[in-house]
């Protein structure tokens, strides 16, 4: 329920920090990104992982997700501020 903020170099495992979470608890975790490549790169191992991940589209809904997955520009848009504070 409360928000984290991590700030680790490369390689420094902040991955770890939400898929585990994702995989074995459940809910939603929501991960901004700053890069789209990055975005890619995160949702294809989650989709290995066999953690239902998707990429923030404020044109559909994810009540079935376990991660989202936004890039800074979304993250401070109308349409994903309106859904995080649902």
């Amino acid at each position: 329920e409360s928000p984290v903020v991590v700030v680790m170099g490369t390689g420094g495992g902040k991955s770890i920090l939400f898929m585990l979470p994702a995989r074995c608890l459940g809910g939603l975790m929501v991960v901004v990104v700053p890069l789209v490549l990055l975005r890619s790169d995160i949702k294809d191992r989650c989709d290995q992982l066999g953690i239902k991940c998707v990429k923030w589209d404020s044109r559909r809904l994810y009540e079935w997700a376990s991660v989202i997955l936004v890039t800074l520009e979304s993250a401070v848009g109308e349409s994903f501020r309106y859904f995080i504070n649902r």
